[in-house]
């Protein structure tokens, strides 16, 4: 007895048995929530919960119970007379069990202790028997109409039959109703045998797990007296097993609950008993009405800013989850103390759980200020951006002003920026924003530079300080921006921002406008480069560049000019600018503008340049002679270098020589200077020598060229420097004609042949570019004919080119590059016109006039061909041979 009281506490423990006298629902509750919050406007406050129901539990009432305990005595009474015989008790799974072997006859009645509609019969088995027995063995005998007689209608038997199978079995009438299955292990262990019935089903369950269900209910009409444990009615087909703690309920327990007795071996007691099941409430919805504000109930919260990351949630009964959720509070909302409530409520409104939500919004005032706070302009000008300033607090805000510090604008001579606003004063309600322009006046005379001050915009509740900077740039025209055709469109680049590195090529792509709608005007555009920080005036830039051309009445031209960033004194700390003029190239006075665009400067952490490179002065030298190659570096990175060396290279003389080692600190220079021998065997002539210069241990390099002109006595093949001039004869490229040919002027002022690279590239890319060829410029004049591929849908219009001459082999000259503005007509526009004319002809034209027309046509190109075949002819000693040769073949095919 002990031992069965240990296990009836324990199983208490597992399951949580309560006695209660009713079923009851869990019910929701809410709790670790936080009722009293504290948030911004605009801010989104999280938070969690825990929701949480009560434990389901459910009272199964017991209608037969027998524990075996060295008794036969069942809670309903005793064993019926002459039924009541057993082989004996021995230990049992709880304490003690029947052993109903052969001999055994116990029977008890069924009045009260059967129930027809629905039941469980349950029990634990120790079997003394094998499976594959062949013999019946009876747990659980109903006699059925006819006592004492197997197989009639209404009976009810669990038993192990003699091919193995494991029964629960309902004679009706006519048929039998049986639930069998074989899945089932006999061995010389306790054994959980659990069968139901109820209006739809009886289920066969052994070991906690169901193993059989048929989808019928039993016939069940009880008319007989008795029910047998262990045996048949007469104590034939014994159990031969240890039996333990049979029970008879009234209703079927569910798989859950079969499961769970037998995982926790639940003891039973006398009374009745309960059962903890995981049955779940689904679909709990969580919602929240608005929150509203105490002092002025127009002002809310809306419910739908307060969101749940779980909703339509299912909770097992007893169980807990943790439930987040969010508020959005609105930007600007009014500050004050807003409630409401937040609650969760089952699917069939049975349940619900409230609690009260407390939020209290603070103060908060601040302003915004958006807009570009750089002007740049020159000195006696006026120039204006545009601020939006917006009220970012819950309260109202009145007299708002702009204000600045004066004496941050006003150069060394007492000059001064002024500054004006378009809105002395304004009002922003919560959430309001207006624009604000500010207006910089700066007087004749201004110094060159960067001015900086603060505005600051608010009243005595709140403020916003911005830094405001105004650039003074030189005006770069000669008497201001004057005038209304001449105009730049866009500074295409470089970008605003872009940064460069010292020596880097600086492409300025600006694109212009003749807006004159009379005549055709030559529009330059010059482009500079300024360190603004360290300018004294218009003539202190850094580098420049400029190209002119000729535009048609209101036409634009992009051009590309080329600036370098110094490599010397370069800070990345200064603000560089680009400045572009456009002007009238004749009248500058009457028609010019300028625009800028800010650049910075970078630099490496290590890098260096070749500042110069010298030879005697001269780059001259003599067979079999020793000289000096004077080369001056400059450490230009971030970061001292150390072993920083020269190399002097050339192939032709043989030379491959290296300098000393030298350390060399963050912008100091060094000197180098390198001996080499010139090869008695050398030949007279110009021989370009490269220098390398090695930096970062020996990791880095960068080369420069420099020409030797090499002179030895009665081998001299030196070619002097020459002078070198490149023209444009063609104005216009008309792609209907079958010869599309680009006509270069360009003369030779030496008295030899000299070699050259030519190189046509397109701006807008609007023909297949000409890639480097090599070309043999004669003293004198040299027609050159370059054939023309378009690119695209071309229209009628005026394109631009690119055309680069640079010395090739022994031959010297400075390399030149020159804009070329070309008319262009596609080919597909001629064709529409002639098409055009030729329709207008066709539909005015009688036959007399057809006859006109084709005789003016035979008149013209008899004319034409003589023409060309003159022009030619006149001009033989422009073309090559062979160029010759095939505009005789065009010329014949013509006549």
């Amino acid at each position: 007895m002990k031992n069965k009281f240990l296990f009836s506490i324990l199983a208490t423990l597992v399951l949580g048995i309560f006695l209660v006298s009713a079923a009851t629902v869990g019910d929701i509750r809410i709790s670790q929530a936080s009722t009293s919050i504290t948030a911004n406007s605009g801010e989104t406050y999280s938070s969690s919960f825990v929701l949480s129901t009560n434990n389901a539990i459910e009272r199964i009432p017991k209608i037969f119970y027998a524990t075996f305990d060295n008794s036969l005595t069942s809670d309903s009474g005793t064993p019926l007379s002459g039924f009541a015989t057993i082989t004996g008790y021995s230990d049992a799974q709880f304490a003690q069990a029947a052993n109903l072997s052969v001999g055994s006859k116990l029977a008890y009645a069924t009045a009260n202790n059967l129930n027809e509609s629905a039941g469980t019969i349950e029990f634990w088995f120790k079997p003394e028997f094998n499976k594959a027995d062949g013999k019946n063995h009876i747990f659980f005998f109903l006699e059925g109409s006819t006592p004492n007689t197997i197989g009639v209608s209404n009976s009810l038997v669990i038993f192990k039959d003699s091919l193995g199978r494991l029964m629960f079995r309902n004679q009706g009438s006519p048929d039998y109703r049986t639930a069998d299955t074989t899945d089932f292990t006999i061995d010389n262990s306790w054994h959980y045998l659990v069968a139901t019935y109820d209006s739809s089903s009886m289920k066969l369950y052994y070991d906690g797990v169901k193993k059989v269900e048929w989808a019928q209910a039993p016939v069940l009409a009880i008319t007989a007296t008795k029910f047998m444990i262990g045996s048949d009615y007469n104590g034939a087909n014994t159990a031969d097993s240890l039996i333990d703690d049979f029970r008879i309920s009234k209703r079927a327990l569910t798989a859950t609950e079969v499961s769970e007795i037998y995982t926790s071996k639940a003891v039973h007691t006398d009374a009745d008993y309960t059962l903890t099941y995981n049955a779940k409430l689904a679909n709990v919805t969580l919602t929240s009405i608005d929150l509203t504000s105490t002092t002025d109930s127009t002002k809310k919260v809306n419910s739908s800013l307060v969101t749940f990351t779980t909703n339509n949630l299912d909770i097992f009964y007893g169980d807990s989850t943790t439930v987040n959720y969010q508020i959005a509070i609105p930007p600007y909302q009014a500050t004050g103390t807003y409630t409401g409530t937040i609650s969760a409520k089952s699917q069939d409104n049975a349940n619900e759980a409230t609690y009260a939500v407390s939020l209290t919004i603070p103060e908060s005032k601040g302003l915004t200020v958006d807009g570009t706070t750089l002007i740049v302009t020159p000195a006696d000008s006026t120039k204006s951006t545009s601020f939006t300033i917006k009220n970012t607090g819950n309260i109202d805000l009145s007299a708002i002003t702009a204000t600045y510090n004066q004496s941050l604008l006003t150069d060394r001579l007492n000059k001064t920026i002024t500054l004006t606003f378009s809105k002395p004063s304004f009002n922003l309600i919560s959430g309001e924003s207006t624009g604000l322009d500010v207006t910089a006046n700066l007087p004749s005379g201004l110094e060159f530079g960067k001015y900086v001050t603060q505005i600051t915009f608010g009243n005595s509740v709140t403020s916003k300080v911005l830094d405001f900077t105004i650039r003074v740039e030189p005006d770069m025209c000669e008497d201001g921006e004057v005038g209304s055709y001449v105009k730049i469109v866009d500074i295409n680049e470089p970008d605003a921002g872009d940064s460069f590195k010292p020596g880097q090529e600086i492409s300025v792509e600006v694109e212009a406008r003749n807006d004159d709608l009379d005549d055709k005007k030559d529009i330059t555009v010059e482009a500079f480069l300024f360190n603004v920080d360290t300018m004294e005036d218009d003539e202190d830039y850094l580098s420049t560049a400029k190209v002119t051309n000729e535009l048609k009445k209101e036409t634009s031209k992009t051009v590309t000019l080329k600036l370098i960033m110094p490599y010397e004194d370069l800070d990345e700390d200064d603000h560089y600018m680009v400045i572009v003029k456009a002007y009238d190239d004749d009248k500058e006075d009457e028609q010019c503008i300028q625009k800028s665009v800010a650049i910075e400067a970078s630099t490496e952490s290590r890098d260096i340049y070749i500042k110069s490179v010298d030879l005697s002065g001269t780059n001259k030298a003599v067979c079999g002679s020793t000289n000096y190659l004077a080369v001056t570096l400059v450490n230009n990175g971030e970061k001292d270098d150390e072993k920083q060396y020269v190399q002097i290279k050339n192939t032709a003389l043989n030379l491959n020589e290296y300098s000393t080692k030298q350390d060399i600190d963050s912008e100091d220079s060094a000197d180098y200077k390198i001996p080499f021998v010139i090869p008695e065997t050398a030949k007279a002539g110009i021989y370009s020598i490269e220098v390398i210069a090695f930096y970062n241990d020996g990791k880095d390099s960068k080369s420069r060229f420099i020409d030797l002109v090499l002179d030895c006595a009665g081998t001299s093949t030196i070619v002097k420097p020459s002078s070198v001039e490149l023209k444009t004869v063609t104005t216009a490229l008309d792609f209907s004609q079958e010869d599309n040919r680009l006509h270069l002027l360009i003369t030779n002022n030496n008295d030899k042949d000299i070699e050259a690279y030519l190189s046509v590239t397109s701006v807008g890319d609007w023909f297949s570019a000409i890639d480097t060829r090599s070309e043999t410029l004669h003293a004198g004049d040299n027609n050159i004919y370059i054939d023309i591929t378009p690119k695209g849908n071309l229209t009628t219009s005026e394109k631009t080119a690119i055309v680069t001459l640079k010395a090739r082999g022994t031959s010297s000259f400075d390399p030149i590059e020159k804009t070329l503005s070309v008319s262009v007509t596609p080919a597909a526009q001629k064709v529409n016109k002639l098409k055009e004319w030729y329709s207008s002809a066709s539909s005015k034209q009688t036959g007399i006039m057809w006859i006109l027309i084709d005789a003016v046509l035979i008149l013209f190109a008899i004319f034409l061909v003589k023409s060309i075949y003159s022009g030619v002819r006149s001009k033989k000693a422009d073309y090559s041979e062979k160029e010759l040769r095939r505009m005789d073949k065009q010329q014949k095919k013509l006549i």
